[in-house]
């Protein structure tokens, strides 16, 4: 597994426990970090990447291609219903994605399909800005792309197995062999096909940089990495009712709200998502030669409602094989409850797993009739948490123990904070 980025490691952890086709790409996003090698300077949070406006962000987003303000309805699925067995919400925690997740999960009907059966449409007439190639080796390309639909609303795809052949004719030439992002400024109408995949889950999201993610508390935390992120909304308030209506049926999470949640953060409370003290939030690294995309997010954690059953509660690690996730058992204090009075609260770990209508576990490939977080499963680890300030905790993984096997912290403890002190990472030649 060394040799392996984190996106395969993440993929195997899902393959295991999840979903047994789930593929999910880490490394492809840094190309979106427009810091280049040449920076020797620290333009701290001042560039667009950071900016709190709508249209300056959503022209970094665009490289300056858009046109216009404001939102539409998006008249079109990403993929035909007829194609799609299951769609995972926002908010999903699985290997190197220790933080909840920006984006959807779309999957084909036949899981395991050849690469490029399934057609990906526009939702919307708009203008193919962005694309990014990322090579496998022998195996198809990961495509992402993003649509502007105005300089304030956007959405994306990514890991296509390839662009339509329409897309692709009006590309530069040699794209198909360029890693890393390409700046674009192709017209897509409404329902057009524009890329294709399968054998692995379409990723989709919408952007809407006049909204806000509020409890995503320190957005320059996120905006060094994935600017997009605070800015990532649900699909199903800017879909028509015709597409909302024919994709629910499919959506696995029944609880509201039914696209999912990825943040959660509230100031002296534990819940949300940490970054380990002086690792410069979500891209875990002050100096691009200190950076490693298949180890960035061994800086995270994140304390969370389920993605797919809020009643129950996740523990997620990056400290833990870059990336475990855990079942919290019956917690005495639940990390919205945990602050600074609670003193130092003690964690049974589970195995993370989910279990359909049947009592059995949840393999996903069917939408279930119903779907729970099997918090009675084995234990794996204790964790202690202590809240040691309104935006620090204290915590430390015990594997392979039990509750009554803990007494207390060691030199092993690990502090994490909100990111507060994030900035721009700085080019190699840094000091």
């Amino acid at each position: 597994m060394k040799n392996q980025s984190r996106s395969h490691q993440a993929g195997s952890h899902v393959v295991a426990v999840i979903v047994p086709v789930l593929i999910i790409a880490l490394i492809g996003f840094i190309v979106y970090r427009f810091v280049t090698s040449q920076d020797k300077q620290d333009p701290g949070t001042n560039s667009a990447q950071f900016s709190s406006d709508a249209t300056t962000l959503g022209k970094y987003l665009s490289h300056d291609q858009c046109e216009g303000e404001g939102s539409k309805k998006l008249g079109s699925a990403p993929m035909k219903t007829a194609d799609i067995s299951t769609i995972l919400p926002l908010g999903l925690v699985a290997g190197g994605h220790v933080t909840p997740v920006d984006h959807q999960y779309f999957y084909g009907k036949d899981q395991k399909a050849a690469p490029s059966t399934y057609d990906v449409m526009a939702p919307a007439d708009g203008r193919l800005v962005n694309v990014e190639v990322r090579p496998k080796g022998n195996q198809p390309a990961d495509v992402r792309g993003v649509i502007s639909y105005s300089c304030t609303f956007f959405s994306y795809f990514d890991l296509t197995n390839s662009l339509s052949d329409e897309i692709a004719a009006q590309m530069p030439e040699g794209w198909k062999t360029k890693n890393g992002p390409q700046k674009v400024n192709i017209a897509v109408k409404q329902g057009q096909v524009v890329a294709r995949v399968g054998g692995q889950s379409l990723d989709f999201a919408v952007w809407d940089t006049t909204k806000k993610q509020t409890k995503l508390l320190v957005p320059k935390a996120y905006a060094n990495y994935e600017p997009w992120k605070i800015a990532t909304v649900l699909p199903t308030d800017y879909y028509t009712q015709e597409v909302t209506d024919m994709l629910l049926p499919y959506y696995v999470r029944k609880a509201a709200p039914r696209d999912g949640v990825m943040a959660y953060d509230v100031d002296g409370k534990a819940v949300g998502s940490w970054f380990k003290k002086d690792t410069n939030g979500y891209i875990g690294a002050f100096k691009e030669r200190d950076f490693n995309p298949m180890t960035y997010a061994d800086g995270h954690l994140a304390l969370i409602p389920d993605y797919l059953d809020p009643s129950g509660w996740v523990f997620s690690t990056g400290a833990v094989n870059h990336g475990q996730q855990y079942a919290i058992k019956s917690p005495s204090v639940t990390p919205d409850k945990l602050d600074q009075s609670s003193g130092v609260v003690k964690y049974e770990l589970a195995q993370y797993e989910h279990l359909d209508q049947s009592g059995g576990r949840w393999m996903g490939t069917s939408v279930p009739a119903s779907i729970r977080l099997n918090t009675s499963g084995q234990t794996m680890a204790t964790a202690l948490v202590q809240q040691t300030g309104t935006r620090e905790v204290k915590v430390e993984i015990f594997e392979g123990k039990k509750p009554d096997q803990v007494s207390g912290f060691t030199g092993a403890a690990i502090v994490y904070d909100r990111g507060d002190n994030a900035t721009t990472m700085r080019g190699p030649d840094a000091q």
